[in-house]
């Protein structure tokens, strides 16, 4: 029997990689299969979308953060020609997989694992296992360079890596992109000129918001005063509320709450003069930077998101130093008078980035060398 030639394996699909996936679907027509059970923060795609979509796996706990999938296709996958599955070392079925696959190459698919890859924070026993774990794959997808490289050094062949980076929704981003213009939006909320700070994404703990409405006391303290907007919502809202009550700035910083109007997201970020994102970026960055607007986050690599790597200093934004609440107020700073001549470069500049790597088109370009 003539093998089929690609599935696809994940625990569940976030809503923001719809694009991605939907131009797989259409190129490759694979077999999906997702945990049924998957329960995550993030909204969850519309599985209806996919043509031929399993949801009869399900995610099972084994002892601490050790899970299977029960229900996973083990004997299915050898009619395949390539397997797509996620970097989960904690899972006993992907290694399953693996090692079968390692083990009767002829019977099974070659399997690559799409996958973060390496932080840089791992102990000597989390190194030794993912020196093993990625020695296993036919091959691995990972987000940026500083993984690969990461993953060079410590011992992982270079020729099994490919870079895939990261996207959203690309193609609806760009007709608005193309039809946005400047607007008064914020002279509306603020009654104000003064520059304006975005962030955009989940309010939560580890993001470090509460750094961002200090860093904004800091400046009106140094007589540099800004506004703040803040799309999203979180279990810290009522907390970054309180601070800013505290820090006599309520009529600085806006609350929008979740927002899944795109053309208001669109508005608020192309107006917007700066995204600041203290935690890690993640695809905050992809967000802004596709409507036109430079990112500033901290300067510790193995805490960030693999999209930290869309940043050029003084170009698509900047970087402080990590947890340093003064560093990241005299960046801003620096940044809001370094830069209030030139927006409408940095707006191109950003852009510029986004087309050049991180949009599924060139991660199916990524995709099709492996495939094809």
């Amino acid at each position: 029997m003539k093998k089929k030639k690609l599935a696809l394996i994940f625990p569940y699909a976030p809503a923001y990689r719809q694009a991605i996936y939907e131009l797989i679907d259409d190129d490759f027509r694979p077999d999906w299969w997702f945990a049924g059970n998957a329960v995550r923060p993030l909204k969850q795609y519309d599985y209806s979308r996919l043509r031929s979509c399993s949801l009869e796996m399900k995610e099972k706990k084994v002892a601490g953060p050790v899970e299977r999938y029960a229900d996973f296709p083990m004997r299915d996958i050898r009619g395949y020609e390539y397997l797509i599955m996620p970097g989960v070392i904690r899972n006993t079925t992907i290694w399953g997989a693996l090692i079968r696959a390692r083990l009767r190459p002829k019977k099974y698919p070659k399997i690559w694992i799409w996958t973060h890859g390496w932080y840089g924070k791992e102990n000597w026993i989390e190194r030794m296992i993912k020196r093993v774990y990625f020695a296993l794959p036919t091959g691995i997808m990972v987000y940026g360079e500083y993984a690969r490289d990461l993953m060079k050094d410590n011992g992982v062949d270079a020729e099994k890596i490919k870079i895939i980076a990261n996207s959203l929704d690309y193609d609806t981003q760009l007709v608005l992109r193309n039809s946005i213009s400047p607007s008064g939006i914020y002279r509306d909320i603020f009654g104000n000129d003064s520059p304006v700070l975005v962030y955009i994404g989940r309010l939560t703990a580890y993001k470090d918001l509460e750094r961002l409405i200090e860093a904004m006391a800091m400046l009106r303290d140094d007589g540099r005063d800004c506004n703040l907007c803040l799309i999203g919502d979180g279990e810290m809202k009522q907390e970054l509320e309180r601070l800013t009550r505290e820090r006599n700035l309520t009529d600085r910083v806006h609350f929008v709450g979740a927002c899944y109007d795109e053309r208001k997201n669109a508005e608020y970020i192309y107006n917007a003069d700066l995204c600041v994102s203290p935690g890690n970026v993640g695809l905050t960055a992809m967000h802004t930077m596709m409507f036109g607007t430079p990112v500033l986050t901290h300067d510790t690599f193995m805490y960030q998101g693999p999209e930290f790597e869309a940043i050029t200093p003084g170009k698509t934004g900047d970087f402080f130093t990590y947890k340093d609440t003064r560093s990241l107020t005299d960046a801003i700073a620096k940044w809001l008078s370094e830069h209030k001549d030139d927006r409408e470069q940095v707006r191109q500049d950003c852009y510029e980035e986004i087309d050049r790597k991180w949009n599924p088109h060139e991660q199916m370009k990524t995709l099709h060398d492996i495939i094809d």
